[in-house]
């Protein structure tokens, strides 16, 4: 017991420290004397970063998932005996994460809990679900608003720097103002590479996931690439989902004029068309084929407005966006359940129990939830 005591005692010590480096950033000097979190669970900074990137009202799920992202399968024992003070450890700092980064939020869910960062060019993670004021290499990156993050470039800046902007699974969408004016409103579970600053021919930026693009006119061609498929423009609207696990990506073009082209995994066949609005250009990576096909706009931009809208969608398309927007896993219980096809529109903030719900009276499709884990069976 008086171990136990001592454990908590020192954890305490660490998140007093830990809370002070909140506010100074200095992390190098937190908690250096503590053996057990350099050789357990790596620096301090690290120790930080998992605990982010975990943050849960359930401690103990917290706690699982952190020690399965820090430890090798020989030190999983040695963790038990840290189980109180590391228990006390992450309910403080979930007190912290909402105390310091959660004051803009009337009502925190279960599926807001993560948030979009930044990762600089020198490996720096940036919390946007804080303030941020930054000045790197005369580019300056701020966060006026919730979930809004503006660069912006002095005139006389001629070196750039690649960043990447990533909204997690389960995260809220977050809007990207570019140095050149453009916006990107960045969908769940996607990523977008950006240099600080466009220098050069082209302004080139890379997508995995989905996001809608409102680029700033110029004479300078606008890039947008991804493994499968890429745009080129001068300056228009358009939604892009170009998801790893999506057998079928698209671009969705909302005014203006674009050309896409598409290829395969070793670029062996390249097709292009160039879209007008009201178009879709639609690449099905498995036969590698390149259809193009007007469109409701609207249905194809729903998450926008935080909508989750399916149209004769097949179970297994629907359940792939839930996963994405709540992240969690998804198990059928037979092939046939997968085909099954739904309409529905709801609110992504209503929650995926109330989706499943109203799937449930569409369909007779039957669902049990088991932690992260929805299995579905009839």
């Amino acid at each position: 017991m008086m171990q136990i005591k001592k454990e908590i005692e020192e954890a305490n010590k660490i998140l007093k420290e830990i809370e002070e480096a909140l506010n100074t950033e200095d992390w190098e000097h937190v908690a250096t004397h503590d053996n057990y979190l350099k050789k357990e669970i790596g620096t301090p900074r690290q120790l930080y970063s998992n605990i982010k990137l975990h943050e849960s009202f359930n401690i103990e799920n917290a706690l699982g998932k952190f020690t399965q992202k820090t430890q090798s399968p020989r030190k999983i024992k040695t963790i038990y005996k840290y189980i109180a003070a590391a228990c006390v450890l992450l309910a403080s700092m979930t007190y912290l994460t909402f105390h310091y980064w959660g004051k803009e939020k009337a009502e925190l869910t279960p599926y807001s809990l993560q948030h979009a960062y930044l990762i600089l060019d020198n490996g720096q993670h940036v919390n946007l679900n804080q303030k941020v004021n930054l000045d790197k290499d005369g580019v300056t990156i701020t966060n006026p608003g919730a979930s809004k993050v503006i660069y912006t470039a002095n005139p006389n800046v001629e070196t750039t720097t690649q960043n990447k902007l990533i909204v997690p699974l389960g995260a809220e969408k977050y809007i990207l103002q570019l140095s050149d004016g453009t916006i990107v409103k960045i969908n769940v579970g996607s990523e977008l590479t950006f240099p600080s600053v466009f220098t050069g021919d082209n302004r080139i930026v890379e997508l995995s996931g989905e996001a809608y693009f409102d680029v700033t006119h110029s004479t300078t061609p606008f890039i947008v690439r991804s493994k499968n498929m890429d745009v080129k423009v001068l300056g228009t609207t358009f939604n892009m989902m170009v998801y790893p696990e999506e057998p079928v990506i698209n671009t969705t073009l909302i005014s203006g004029k674009v050309m896409v082209t598409c290829h395969s995994d070793k670029d062996s066949i390249t097709q292009t068309a160039v879209l007008n609005p009201g178009m879709q250009a639609n690449y099905q990576k498995e036969v590698q084929r390149l259809e193009i096909n007007p469109v409701d706009c609207e249905y194809y931009t729903a998450w926008i407005k935080g909508d989750l809208s399916f149209e004769n969608a097949s179970m297994e398309e629907i359940m792939r966006i839930i996963a994405r927007n709540y992240n969690l896993k998804i198990v059928f219980d037979s092939e046939e359940l997968k085909d099954i096809k739904c309409f529905i529109s709801i609110k992504k903030e209503k929650g995926f129990e109330e989706i499943l719900k109203i799937i449930n009276m569409a369909t007779g499709v039957q669902f049990r939830t088991e932690n992260d884990v929805i299995h579905i069976y009839k």
